[in-house]
């Protein structure tokens, strides 16, 4: 089956990312600059940041106002820190879902201080591919070609499979750019095949990668 052959032609060459920040991106950094962060997490942590200062300063004025002083003063400021923090959390965690829903975006994939967008649906293929994401709506790898001709292939490969593995941890579902053929020596090759050993299976049109 192609299936086991892409498995047994690419094996463990192709998981040369696959190692960095303990497989969770997500939760954890890597000093050599590779991480992703979902949308989710950005919207939970600005509306505890703006939900605390906004608490903050509320229970502080409140406070003053009522004669409190010293660490009476401190301790309602930090209530309210706390309280607002709580509350803008839960309101910046629903604002950033409902984002995501209505436009399919799960977050960024961050390498060496190059942000890439991912969403829910990713285009793969070869010179085809970012015309079709922009046509159907659905997102791709949008390097420029400016940066990808100036690494070196083995950068190229680290860079592509990075924003493969984080797409993956953020939940996404690939397809394929149609009418194009998988060559054994192509990126898109590898490309798949590191998506089947990460427990992606193909369409039965062979048109799309899902869990």
């Amino acid at each position: 089956m192609w299936y086991n052959n892409v498995r047994k032609s690419c094996g463990v060459a192709i998981f040369i990312s696959t190692a960095y920040t303990h497989n969770n991106p997500v939760m954890y950094t890597d000093s050599t600059g590779y991480f992703a962060v979902s949308i989710l997490v950005i919207g939970l942590v600005a509306g505890a940041i703006i939900g605390g200062a906004v608490g903050g300063v509320a229970a502080y004025n409140i406070a003053k106002n009522n004669d409190a002083e010293g660490w009476e003063l401190a301790g309602w400021t930090l209530a309210g820190v706390a309280g607002g923090a709580a509350v803008g959390a839960a309101l910046g965690y629903a604002g950033a879902s409902a984002f995501s829903s209505a436009t399919g975006i799960l977050g960024f994939s961050i390498v060496k201080g190059n942000i890439f967008v991912i969403t829910d649906t990713i285009v793969i293929g070869h010179f085809g591919y970012a015309s079709v994401g922009s046509g159907l709506g659905y997102g791709y790898y949008q390097i420029s070609d400016e940066l990808y001709n100036s690494l070196t292939p083995a950068e190229q490969w680290l860079y592509n499979s990075t924003y493969l593995k984080d797409c993956v941890t953020l939940g996404a579902n690939f397809i394929v750019e149609p009418n194009r053929s998988i060559e054994a020596s192509s990126t898109l090759y590898s490309e798949v095949a590191l998506l089947i050993d990460w427990g992606y299976r193909w369409l039965e049109d062979l048109s799309a990668l899902v869990k």
